[in-house]
This record gives C-alpha cells, sequence and structure tokens, in this order.
C-alpha cells in the first residue's frame, strides 16, 4: 500500500494526510524522528529557561517530519522564539522538517496554526482572524497623539 502524502507547504485541509517537503524526501521512521525530537528538546532547553514550562514539543510520532510546538503562555511566542525554531529546522533539518504551532482561540478552530518552514514562516494574515480588536478610547482630559 503506498502512502499519500502532501508536498511542500500545505494548506491546514491536507493536514489530514502525511507530508514530506519535497517528493523525493526519504520516509522518516522511529529513530529518526526520535533523535530529532531529543536533540531540538536540547537545544530549546539549553536556550530557554522556559522551556519546557511555557513550551514544548508535542512528542507523538506521526508518521513524517513535523513537529507540534504546544504554548502554554502566549508570551513566549516571540520573533525570537519562530526566528530559532527556522534557523534550527535551516541547520538541523535538512529542509525535511517543519513544526507547526496552534494557536487556537477556541476549540477546534484549525485555521490559527503557524508553520514554520527552513525557507519560510506561513502565518495566517490578521485580516483572516477574527479575535476583537483592542480600541483605544482617549480617557477625558488626555491627547492622542
Amino acid at each position: 500500500m503506498t502512502k499519500r502524502y502532501s508536498i511542500g507547504q500545505t494548506d491546514f485541509e491536507c493536514w489530514g494526510s502525511l507530508w514530506k517537503a519535497c517528493p523525493s524526501d526519504p520516509e522518516v521512521d522511529a529513530e529518526e524522528w526520535v533523535t530529532f525530537v531529543a536533540r531540538i528538546q536540547e537545544q530549546f532547553r539549553a536556550r530557554y529557561e522556559n522551556f519546557p514550562d511555557e513550551f514544548y514539543f508535542w512528542c507523538d510520532f506521526s508518521g513524517d517530519r513535523t513537529l507540534d510546538l504546544k504554548i502554554a503562555k502566549p508570551t513566549v511566542l516571540t520573533a525570537r522564539l519562530l526566528s530559532d525554531l527556522q534557523k534550527y529546522l535551516q541547520i538541523y533539518g535538512h529542509k525535511m522538517w517543519r513544526i507547526r504551532i496552534p494557536i487556537y482561540f477556541k476549540p477546534n478552530d484549525p485555521h490559527r496554526v503557524i508553520v514554520v518552514y527552513s525557507h519560510a514562516l506561513d502565518i495566517l494574515p490578521l485580516r483572516q482572524v477574527s479575535v476583537p480588536v483592542p480600541i483605544s478610547v482617549p480617557v477625558s482630559g488626555s491627547k492622542v497623539k
């Protein structure tokens, strides 16, 4: 039986299938997956004092080269973290790995996910996110610049 893979940058609808960065990527085995997870955890434990308390990698072998990063405290999701994830993939991911970061505001809300690839960050445009935007209202006597 041949497995079907989604290739390259994917839409959420493709996440039910296995994933490859390109068709010629070899299939991942459990040993490669466990080794990659152990090394990335070691790297982020050394670089971030709040790892794994405030963010951590979800460690279930999915059958492809995708890791999920769970965010327990939203303030850890910074440009530095995204940059460090991407740099790690560029150096150690052999252009075959990706990291998904669910940023759900409601249960089962599938369209709020950041995907980090070695060559790109896939971030949902803010105009598509239906989160209320706080509006600054001047307090009487104050001036808005």
